[in-house]
């Protein structure tokens, strides 16, 4: 085995996108763009396909992400965001060989095009927000009969989530009513906890970003606080 293969990098893939819905002089500049570990990015080039990469480093291995790599990563696929659609791929995406890169591209190239003809002309907007405290019985820590406290405390704990699942879909709704018909489509994020913010991710044409913005800010939300609306960015959401 020769040198040249034993120390060939792996590549961290960022992002799938078509160079002929791209604006060339931007594929051009994602040579100038460093991403993950501060390693310059390139292209790989399919048949149909593309996708960005950087190289990691040798020794380093991927685990969760820090903040810095996030924003990192997050601002080569913005880069590539700039020239025309992309399908984000999750942190941590890791090839051996260019090859393997083509191979990940054709394996679903059909769906992978379809998705981005989609795609065109779309950016994600979102909104944030945080459900209001409610200081009531209902919404405290769940109470069980000391007879059988195992099953007692399990069902008043899916009592307690479905109340709040409820209380996130009511607050969500004035929103979705608000901006859907500005939307080609709409993700709402799971909440995992009572203190997670609710996240409504909406697909919206990028010539339409700025009515979503002037319409959320008109929407009464009385349930809820610290709204803000995000984006546009990549679509994260909808891939």
């Amino acid at each position: 085995m020769s040198d040249a293969a034993v120390h060939a990098p792996q590549w961290l893939m960022y992002g799938l996108f078509d160079p002929s819905r791209t604006r060339p002089e931007v594929i051009e500049r994602l040579a100038d763009v460093t991403g993950v570990y501060d390693q310059f990015v390139r292209t790989i080039e399919g048949e149909s396909l593309s996708v960005v990469v950087s190289a990691v480093p040798e020794g380093v291995q991927l685990s969760s992400p820090s903040v810095q790599e996030i924003i990192a990563f997050k601002r080569v696929v913005d880069a590539t965001f700039d020239g025309g659609p992309v399908i984000p791929l999750r942190f941590g995406t890791v090839v051996q060989t260019e090859e393997q890169a083509r191979a990940v591209m054709r394996e679903k190239e059909s769906i992978y095009v379809d998705l981005l003809g989609r795609l065109d002309g779309q950016v994600e907007m979102g909104i944030c927000m945080r459900l209001k405290e409610r200081e009531t019985e209902e919404d405290g820590p769940p109470s069980y009969r000391s007879d059988r406290p195992g099953t007692a405390y399990l069902l008043a704990r899916q009592q307690s989530i479905a109340r709040q699942r409820e209380r996130a879909e009511a607050a969500a709704t004035p929103f979705r009513e608000a901006l859907e018909p500005l939307a080609t489509s709409v993700s709402m994020s799971p909440r995992h906890d009572a203190e997670d913010p609710l996240s409504i991710a909406f697909l919206v044409p990028r010539e339409s970003a700025d009515a979503f913005r002037e319409t959320a800010g008109t929407v009464a939300a009385p349930g809820v606080d610290d709204v803000e609306v995000v984006g546009p960015w990549a679509p994260y959401s909808f891939v």
